[in-house]
């Protein structure tokens, strides 16, 4: 049976009669991104009366009252940025006024999936090797993730003590205290965390890998350690992206509502923090100029640092499509007058086909945008699609089979960004049915243009699968939040490629058919530069050993036998990922921070780009190494001391906006200014105790995201 999208704030369209929609140049849909309007128009899988989204205004106080007004709340303010939940059917009031500048909505964010102490030099570090032991004492170490086990000896003081949670909240929870100023979720005290009476009880054990690298304690009979194993810890447990059972979970607002979260409470002890962030997603511009990307920048500052994983977008992944062909997330041309186009492949789980699709271009001319579908017989296309159009839930016949339905929504923002959007996102009964279709997208125009396809399993660009003038690559494949001017975008390399589980023979990581190569980049890390250079000038920042780490094993998760190292309860297992890679730089950047805990984004980028070890054959900073391989030692050496303030730095606010922070003291850059010899050695985990290892988008923006079931043309 057909399932119906509600389409809603149709007063903003004016439906044509070839299907698409003319927007009118004064009703504020150019204040809103594309995604905004496909939201409006009910092109999405749960259709929700509530969106969330980020607001930029020039009189924050006058926004959250009208807001509130109209029924909706304020999460965080961040500068002059807003994140923000209201009804939809409220959205249009909200962007004629004045004071409001733009409007972006919130996308769904997912993971990025040890010798990490020694490779990264950090067991040199504990043990006095910068002259005083550092372990992290006096620094919170956030991290913004999926699933926690707070019962894990890594999170409790020596011999089974308290809790080193100092803040824990779980965006999930119906039922529980909120936090100060937020409306969603629930809190749990240390208290609760000690004694296992917080309700939390999510099975993914993504959070708590990336918890026990980054600030993992010792544990009894085990060799594992985290980088910073006396720092406190504040987690913030996300909604379960991309098929939360609330379209409002795992978002980029409730991300810059975390951040705030984690920093207000390491201000209330008085003490710096870093956040780790091991997710991302693929939906913005990749420039750094996004309103989510903005509302991390302004929540930095002077003991505010964050840290997030590149993505593991490097390499093609095997669609599971018709010829299972490589796909890559990222397709550039230049486009002409005659069309041309690039076949991918939307992300097929659960028999839902899920995808959103981004074209960007920086020409000053336009882009005109089709949505196909083939069958490899027959190809049926949407309506065209420019800046300035939408196009109303449609379905698509090819051949026996209906597609669909395909939302489409264009826009123009302040400063000449312009986008389209098409979602098709639905269920259907046969999962073969609904790998039957190649999707096609086609532009003509002029202009360069970058793609960006944004999916949740194995979807991507078909290479191969182009027209002219259209390449399929890992190129700029670097997305939100890690492309955040102010964010430190981390990499991985090869710190081990063997290992003898708990049960069952030694076992090796390969990629293909072949065994990885210790120090090697890893194949799946993902690759600058951002798309454009006006904001954002290097990405990667910096590589860390994240191909494959030892780490803490949340006792309610299953993993394959292959990869336990010591079973639950405080069990530990291996997994690889830009996202094991990150907590080893937060590890650090805790490290820098106890030692002068006012240094600032540029103070940390700079010393770990001076102090960063070497890679052979490479001439650093590069767009797959960044600066090179993190060194701990070499880094917390090169800090300056610094005495703590009542105040680690500016505060940005979830009600009232505090003052601003002392300045951050100056930094000496490290001892290698030119980078030291690679290491020698081998790694422990990214716990391993004693020893481990070591301005707006200018531009043409066209956004597609497909959102539809396929069925049987015939079908009811």
């Amino acid at each position: 049976m057909r399932k119906a999208l509600l389409v809603a704030s149709v007063a903003l369209l004016a439906l044509s009669a070839t299907g698409t929609v003319s927007a009118g140049p004064t009703d504020g849909l150019v204040k809103m991104d594309p995604s905004m309007r496909v939201r409006l128009s009910g092109g999405i899988l749960r259709d929700s009366p509530n969106v969330a989204m980020f607001v930029k205004t020039s009189d924050v106080a006058a926004t959250r009252k009208e807001i509130e007004r109209l029924g909706g709340r304020v999460g965080t303010v961040s500068g002059d940025i807003l994140t923000v939940r209201m009804p939809k059917s409220a959205v249009a009031s909200l962007a004629a006024r004045s004071e409001v500048a733009r409007l972006e909505a919130a996308h769904k964010v997912t993971k990025r999936l040890d010798k990490v102490l020694t490779e990264t030099k950090v067991n040199q570090v504990h043990s006095g090797g910068a002259g005083t032991p550092f372990k992290g004492a006096g620094v919170v170490v956030g991290v913004i993730d999926y699933g926690f086990d707070a019962a894990h000896e890594a999170f409790r003081k020596p011999g089974g003590g308290p809790s080193r949670v100092v803040a824990f909240w779980d965006q999930t929870a119906q039922t529980g205290n909120k936090p100060a100023g937020f409306t969603y979720g629930a809190e749990c005290t240390t208290a609760q965390l000690t004694d296992n009476t917080c309700a939390h009880a999510a099975a993914d054990s993504h959070g708590t890998h990336v918890t026990g690298i980054a600030a993992g304690g010792p544990v009894q009979g085990t060799p594992y350690l985290g980088l910073a194993p006396e720092a406190d810890i504040a987690y913030v447990h996300l909604g379960t992206a991309p098929n939360a059972a609330d379209d409002n979970e795992g978002l980029s607002t409730a991300i810059c509502d975390a951040t705030s979260f984690i920093f207000k409470a390491a201000a209330a002890l008085g003490k710096p923090a870093v956040v780790n962030m091991s997710l991302g997603e693929h939906s913005g511009p990749h420039d750094g100029t996004s309103l989510a990307d903005q509302c991390l920048d302004n929540l930095t500052g002077p003991g505010k640092i964050i840290v997030a994983a590149a993505g593991n977008e490097g390499q093609g992944s095997q669609s599971g499509a018709p010829g299972n062909p490589a796909v890559f997330v990222h397709a550039g041309g230049t486009a002409s007058a005659t069309a041309t186009s690039v076949r991918f492949h939307p992300s097929v789980s659960n028999n839902v086909v899920q995808a959103e699709l981004v074209v960007w271009t920086d020409s000053p001319g336009d882009l005109t945008v089709r949505i196909g579908a083939t069958d490899g017989n027959a190809t049926t296309f949407s309506a065209p699609v420019t800046r300035a159009q939408a196009l109303a839930p449609t379905q698509l016949t090819v051949g026996a089979l209906t597609v669909g339905p395909v939302a489409a929504a264009g826009g123009e923002l302040p400063g000449g960004a312009r986008g389209i959007q098409i979602r098709v996102n639905d269920a259907n009964t046969d999962q073969a049915e609904l790998q039957q279709v190649t999707w096609v997208l086609e532009i003509s125009g002029s202009g360069k243009f970058d793609a960006f396809l944004d999916t949740t399993n194995a979807g991507g660009f078909v290479q191969g699968g182009v027209g002219a003038g259209v390449t399929v690559d890992n190129m700029m494949t670097i997305g939100y939040p890690a492309i955040a001017k102010n964010v430190i975008a981390v990499g991985s390399y090869v710190s081990r490629n063997e290992w003898t589980p708990l049960t069952g023979g030694p076992q090796q990581q390969m990629n293909g058919n072949q065994q990885v190569t210790l120090g090697a980049l890893s194949g799946f890390s993902s690759r600058g530069p951002a798309r454009r250079a006006t904001v954002v000038t290097q990405k990667p920042d910096i590589v860390a050993p994240g191909e494959i780490v030892v780490s803490a094993l949340n006792s309610r998760s299953t993993v394959a036998a292959e990869r336990i190292m010591k079973a639950p309860p405080s069990g530990f297992y291996l997994a690889e990922g830009t996202s094991m890679a990150t907590p080893a730089v937060a590890g650090i950047v805790a490290l820098m921070l106890q030692k002068n805990p006012r240094l600032g984004v540029d103070d940390v980028r700079r010393i770990l780009a001076t102090t960063a070890t070497a890679v052979p054959g490479e001439t650093l900073p590069n767009t797959s190494w960044g600066a090179g391989k993190a060194n701990a030692l070499a880094a917390v050496m090169a800090v300056t001391p610094g005495a703590p303030g009542a105040d680690a730095g500016p505060e940005a606010d979830s009600g009232a906006t505090p003052g601003p922070g002392p300045a951050p003291a100056p930094s000496t850059p490290g001892p290698n200014g030119a980078a030291p010899a690679a290491d020698s050695g081998g790694c422990n985990v990214g716990m391993g105790a004693g020893g481990a290892g070591g301005a707006l988008a200018a531009g043409l923006g066209l956004a597609f995201v497909l959102a539809g079931r396929r069925r049987r043309a015939s079908a009811k």
